[in-house]
């Protein structure tokens, strides 16, 4: 993960800090893609193996 990726996970989960349940937390905890297969909204972060 380069700079600028960490840059923007940070903003990201930033927004999550007053969240509460598994449904709202998914997203940042799992990443869209395994967030949408459950059936949850994503929330712009990917989890995985990074490219490079």
């Amino acid at each position: 993960m380069d700079e600028d990726d960490l840059a923007y996970s940070i903003k990201v989960m930033e927004t999550a800090l007053q969240k509460k349940g598994f449904a709202d937390m998914s997203g940042y905890r799992f990443g869209d893609e395994v967030a949408k297969a459950q059936g949850y909204a994503p929330v712009g972060l990917y989890y995985g193996p990074y490219p490079g």
